[in-house]
């Protein structure tokens, strides 16, 4: 980039940087993720070809590539973004009861994490 900008005469510090992170199920405590991740798998997935057989892998690989797990863990992970990014943007779970699963996403985010941070 800073190559691209020397080309066209900008200023590469002038740029301003956005990430996106997933987020996959996040808890107030570890109690409550456990929960939480529980609830999932037995909640009705849009998605067809997410059996229940692959539901606990599809959650796995979420757990592992996405922001998840407490609200002290989650802090955490993000907190490695913000010297590399001028905007953070969380994407919220798109699995199971979409609107349920977000909306606690949502509140967890505004109550919990994002004063943290």
């Amino acid at each position: 980039m800073r190559e691209a900008c020397d080309r066209i005469g900008r200023d590469f510090d002038e740029l301003k940087w956005s990430i996106y992170l997933c987020t996959s199920v996040i808890g107030a405590d570890t109690d409550d993720f456990e929960k939480k991740k529980k609830d999932l798998l037995n909640q009705h997935w849009l998605f067809e070809e997410i059996t229940d057989e692959l539901k606990p892998k599809v959650l796995e690989v979420m757990l592992t590539k996405y922001i998840s797990g407490t609200i002290d863990t989650v802090v955490e992970k993000i907190s490695k973004y913000k010297n590399v990014a001028d905007t953070i943007i969380l994407g919220l779970p798109m699995v199971g009861n979409l609107c349920k699963n977000g909306l606690n996403t949502i509140k967890i985010l505004k109550e919990g994490i994002i004063p943290k941070l």
